[in-house]
């Protein structure tokens, strides 16, 4: 096999840049990943760019004799500015430093397709992958013919396939964008079963095998063979892809709020299409979601030329589109209105059977992420989070409403912003450590009660936790029963995280008085919020943020600290006011 065509070398370069020499430009070689580093150079003089093309493609021997194995031959697709040829003109070097950038293109004169055959890294394709290839690609030019772009140059890459359109764009962020949504498109609609669309090829500085040269990876095995990269079909005449061209495909990428998103997590999209006899062409997952194809259009089934999908992204919300003009403003609503009627009534059946006394629905085309919000009224925050306005209410001294727990329970995430992110993070975070921690528990364990049992208490109360058992009294003052508390879902939390009871800063009101207890704590049973005892005498020591009833003795606080084992300073730290006078600053 010949290491290199230089004919084809010639014309490929020729076609790319035109004829030399070239002045207003120029063009880097490179060839990337060999025992020598990266071997790049910059040239004006196609003529001198063949010559080293084709001495390094297939490999070389260096000055000390050892063979350098060169994979495949590269150029960039797009000019560059002539001030790169100070690098290193007219000529190649090994352990090159620096290489062509996006912003070193002059202009984008080429919108390359790189069509890749599936199969495992660093070796040749079988010639079934490379055919599957090229096919697709005959099937893309067919299908951009008939969005009305013009002809393109098909092109061997000698694993796959390349098509390449000539465009007149700046090198722009503009520019990039629309090239990057372009190449999104084809590769939403045209790759998989085998041949995958390479959704990396439309930054400006992309380099792009020379044609003429051999793509040699791995071992040249009769059933992975190398190739040499070639030129297959040239159309008589190049003519630009209009901007509004590229912008219509461009606008056929799935992407956040292209096709009316509604849903809600949990909704299998794949299982819906099956069970309604909705065609699909091909499905794969798409910036972390999943995209399915249509075979044809459900609302038009003479729009047979994949011009329709559904796409679910990464939060569980759905789109539907038809990039025809006789669908616009059709999306998932429509297609389930369509293949299953009387959804909408249904779906609003079961909205309005959860919404019980202190309890809204998630509504329809949330994900299920619930935002907190500080109102000062909890009926107001609930109309407006039905509404979709609003979710959660936070009173503004950190206390949270009985209803909103309710809500809480069903809640993923919480999130606010400034000072109430600080406020809420301790009034609500134990109720979701708790959730959180008994969805990642071992199966068995118990979960927080989705409707806590009557009485409830009013609003207005300060509250506190105590064991979910009717056995155990309401405690209306005094001491708090500490021997009573339940902490099964903290002690769950503590084997999903790592930590330690002892460690969780929101237990702090609620810990025992001996370490006996806090062994015994995880066979309890499930929370609840209830009222908390009145607040002490004004003289009363405190423990963190928990008023005791009776005065904290010293041996009570020495037996907590040594509980926990630890230091003076440390506990001193940790609980807080009052205990200085109590454990003695000489302790």
């Amino acid at each position: 096999m010949f290491k290199a065509d230089a004919d084809e070398i010639h014309c490929a370069l020729g076609l790319l840049f035109g004829p030399g020499p070239w002045r207003d430009f120029c063009v880097e070689l490179r060839v990337p990943s060999t025992r020598m580093g990266t071997i790049a150079g910059y040239f004006s003089d196609p003529g001198e760019l063949a010559e080293w093309a084709a001495k390094l493609s297939g490999g070389f021997r260096n000055r000390k004799g050892e063979t350098v194995r060169v994979s495949a031959v590269y150029v960039t697709l797009n000019p560059l500015d002539p001030a790169l040829l100070a690098r290193c003109a007219g000529r190649c070097q090994p352990w090159a430093k620096n290489t062509a950038g996006d912003a070193d293109v002059v202009a984008r004169q080429w919108l390359g397709l790189d069509f890749d055959p599936v199969r495992p890294a660093g070796v040749s394709s079988s010639d079934a992958e490379h055919e599957a290839a090229l096919e697709r690609a005959r099937q893309v030019r067919d299908w951009l013919r008939g969005l009305g772009w013009p002809e393109p140059v098909l092109a061997d890459s000698g694993n796959g396939a390349h098509l390449l359109y000539r465009v007149d764009l700046p090198n722009t962020a503009e520019a990039t964008e629309l090239v990057r949504r372009t190449v999104d498109a084809v590769a939403a609609f045209h790759s998989g079963a085998g041949v995958e669309v390479d959704r990396k090829v439309y930054n400006a500085a992309r380099i792009w095998k020379l044609y003429g040269t051999l793509a040699a990876k791995g071992d040249n095995l009769p059933d992975r063979p190398h190739r040499m990269a070639r030129l297959i079909e040239v159309p008589e005449s190049l003519q630009p892809v209009p901007c509004e061209d590229l912008d219509r495909v461009a606008a056929m990428a799935p992407q956040p709020g292209n096709g009316g998103f509604h849903g809600k997590a949990g909704f299998d999209v794949g299982e819906w299409l099956r069970a309604h006899g909705v065609e699909v062409q091909s499905e794969k997952s798409w910036n972390g979601g999943r995209l399915w194809v249509l075979r044809r259009c459900p609302w038009d089934p003479e729009h047979a030329n994949l011009s329709a999908f559904v796409y679910q992204d990464a939060a569980g919300r759905v789109a539907a589109k038809c990039h025809h003009n006789s669908c616009a403003g059709k999306g998932w609503n429509d297609l389930r209105d369509l293949m299953e009627p009387g959804w909408r009534k249904k779906e609003s059946a079961v909205a309005s059977e959860s919404r019980l006394p202190g309890r809204v629905a998630v509504p329809e085309g949330w994900d299920r992420k619930l935002v907190v919000v500080t109102m000062n009224d909890w009926n107001a925050a609930r109309e407006a989070y039905a509404a979709g306005n609003a979710a959660i209410v936070a009173f503004p001294d950190g206390n949270v409403p009985q209803e909103a727990v309710r809500v809480l329970q069903d809640a993923e995430e919480i999130r606010a912003a400034g000072k109430d992110a600080a406020r809420l993070y301790w009034a609500l975070y134990p109720l979701l450590a708790a959730k959180k921690a008994a969805k990642e528990a071992a199966a068995g364990a118990e979960a927080v009660p989705t409707e806590p049992p009557e009485p409830q208490p009013e609003p207005s109360e300060k509250r506190t936790r105590v064991p979910l058992n009717p056995a155990v009294p309401d405690v209306p003052s005094g001491r708090y029963p500490t021997d009573q508390f339940d902490f099964a879902l903290d002690a769950l939390y503590c084997e999903a995280t790592g930590k330690r009871l002892e460690d969780l800063p929101w237990l702090r009101p609620f810990v025992p008085k001996s370490g006996a207890r806090v062994e015994e704590a995880g066979s309890g049973t499930k929370l609840q919020v209830v009222p908390a005892a009145p607040e002490p005498p004004e003289n009363a020591p405190q423990v963190g943020d928990a008023l005791w009833g009776d005065p904290v003795t010293p041996e009570e606080a020495e037996r907590v600290r040594d509980a926990f084992k630890l230091s003076p300073a440390v506990f001193r730290r940790k609980w807080g006011m009052g205990l200085r006078e109590v454990l003695g600053e000489g302790r």
